[in-house]
């Protein structure tokens, strides 16, 4: 969102939102990794069940189509927007944290296409034994996932929510009442 607006307000250029978009999802990965890897060290997910929630919704995204995988990407990317939106906005931090709850409840409530919550699910599976046991759980396919996803979260953050906005909010004229 950020970077797309701040690409059309010539506040920064394109090469670099592009370095920097492509630092930040690398790193997000990076961590997401190391994260996955030391959590996979302790008890709790030593017992991860391919019938369990994990592993379910895991499975259930590996096997989505390119088409289903995009437009819920954007539909997640939105929540997500309309979350860092509602906390800029408002004034009272209850609201805020309410408010911004709320939205992510509901891409992962409704198990939309998040690249970074993404990285982080598939990552716990990873390095647990439970993946050999997803038959959609392969490498091509996770690579898949995880384009396709990062180009609909760019539309639904970047185009619909931070292109428009700054768009909408490119005025060169100052408001008299």
């Amino acid at each position: 969102m950020y970077l797309t607006a701040g690409t059309y307000l010539k506040k920064i250029h394109w090469k670099k939102a592009l370095e920097i978009l492509l630092y930040c999802t690398f790193f997000n990965l990076i961590g997401a990794l190391i994260v996955a890897f030391l959590f996979n060290q302790t008890t709790a997910f030593a017992h991860i069940d391919p019938k369990g929630f994990l592993a379910t919704v895991a499975e259930n995204k590996l096997q989505r189509s390119n088409q289903v995988v995009f437009f819920e990407g954007v539909i997640a990317n939105i929540f997500v927007n309309i979350a860092i939106l509602s906390y800029l906005y408002f004034k009272d931090e209850t609201a805020k944290v309410l408010l911004a709850l709320s939205a992510i409840y509901m891409f992962v409530f409704m198990t939309n296409e998040h690249l970074a919550a993404n990285f982080a699910s598939f990552s716990l599976l990873s390095f647990n034994s439970v993946s050999s046991q997803l038959p959609h759980f392969e490498f091509l396919n996770i690579l898949r996932h995880y384009c396709v996803t990062f180009f609909a979260n760019w539309v639904g953050g970047g185009v619909l929510m931070g292109l428009a906005y700054a768009w909408l909010n490119n005025i060169k004229s100052l408001y008299n009442d």
